[in-house]
């Protein structure tokens, strides 16, 4: 991808170069990536670049977002709290998501590039307004991806929240048979408390007791 291709069928310039009207808008700085649609919200990041354009990032294809959810992004990937604090107050959009359906919220839940969520994080966009029961792909919400990971701070925030324990994915599991799968204890415990609170049978076959208590196993490391 290079300026060859927006000068494609357009007007000429002085040069008697053909530009077309991408090029002319990337020229004078006024594309709106939020406008488009995702694949041409790539194209046209990939072109801004070739014009050195740095100010063009990849966050910036965020869907629905502005330039503070950009930095909303890379303060909740960090856990920066009081920066992300800031930019909630600031006009960040909390529910913008980026290519793959997640939002600031799946991010804080859990960062796989360093394998951790943050639950102050959490509770800061909740508190702000995030959708915690939106889910990304094969229906994962904010519950199943915490569980599924062992964040046993961000389970307990998102179960405070109202965080539907039943809900299931498109494969029919919930979060606690997620937690379950791998053993993570703290999890497990939170969330079969939250299911016999719920007052229906949980998820794994247990029966609600009004004198049931949770089973304290030996804890677990996450790994």
């Amino acid at each position: 991808m290079n300026k060859a291709f927006v000068k494609e069928n357009g007007d000429e310039d002085d040069s008697g170069e053909s530009l077309s009207p991408l090029y002319l808008r990337l020229s004078a700085n006024i594309i709106s990536p939020e406008n488009l649609s995702y694949c041409s919200r790539v194209m046209t990041l990939e072109i801004a670049r070739s014009f050195g354009k740095k100010d063009y990032n990849d966050s910036r294809i965020l869907n629905g977002g502005n330039a503070m959810s950009v930095k909303l992004f890379e303060a909740v990937k960090s856990g920066n709290i009081s920066l992300v604090k800031s930019l909630l107050k600031n006009g960040a959009e909390v529910d913008a998501a980026d290519e793959r359906g997640w939002t600031a919220l799946f991010m804080a839940c859990h960062n796989p590039e360093i394998d951790r969520g943050f639950p102050e994080v959490v509770e800061a966009l909740i508190q702000a307004g995030a959708d915690f029961e939106k889910p990304i792909g094969y229906g994962i919400r904010p519950l199943m991806l915490a569980a599924g990971y062992g964040e046993a701070g961000v389970v307990e925030v998102l179960l405070k929240a109202g965080a539907q324990v039943r809900a299931r994915n498109e494969g029919g599991r919930t979060a606690l048979q997620m937690a379950t799968d791998k053993n993570y204890i703290d999890v497990i415990n939170l969330l079969w408390e939250a299911e016999m609170l719920s007052g229906e049978v949980g998820s794994c076959g247990s029966t609600p007791s009004s004198a049931a208590k949770v089973v304290t196993f030996a804890k677990l490391e996450k790994r």
